[in-house]
């Protein structure tokens, strides 16, 4: 990723392993709900056999776009999730919505919404050497 990290000019976060999903969950979250995130892109390099379970801490299932789990002989995949907080009016007591797999209200105080998440997998096209 260090190629990667030098062309973007962000900051590789290497405290998040395998089996901490949901430490990577909250931390994403919490970074979304203010603000930090906003119109950014996120890129999540995890261990092959744990990426389902990384996308379901992130609150993306099957119901979202994202499957159940990934095979062991696809390495040429990658897979979107994307956040949009979707506006509904205002509420009169102020309240948030919150979900546990879900980032907390992202909305001013007063505002009514959630959160919709989505996510697919887009296959890369990377093809083993011919040599």
């Amino acid at each position: 990723l260090s190629p990667l990290e030098e062309k973007s000019g962000t900051k590789i976060n290497t405290k998040f392993t395998a089996g901490l999903e949901r430490d990577l969950a909250a931390d994403f979250f919490s970074h979304l709900a203010d603000g930090k995130l906003c119109g950014a892109t996120t890129i999540v390099n995890w261990k092959h056999s744990r990426i389902a379970s990384a996308a379901m801490a992130l609150g993306c299932g099957s119901d979202q776009g994202c499957p159940r789990k990934y095979t062991k002989k696809e390495f040429d995949k990658m897979w979107q999730i994307q956040f949009q907080y979707k506006y509904s009016g205002t509420e009169e007591d102020g309240s948030t919505h919150k979900n546990s797999n879900q980032p907390s209200d992202g909305g001013s105080a007063g505002t009514k919404g959630h959160w919709a998440v989505s996510g697919s997998v887009v296959s890369e096209g990377f093809r083993p050497s011919s040599s």
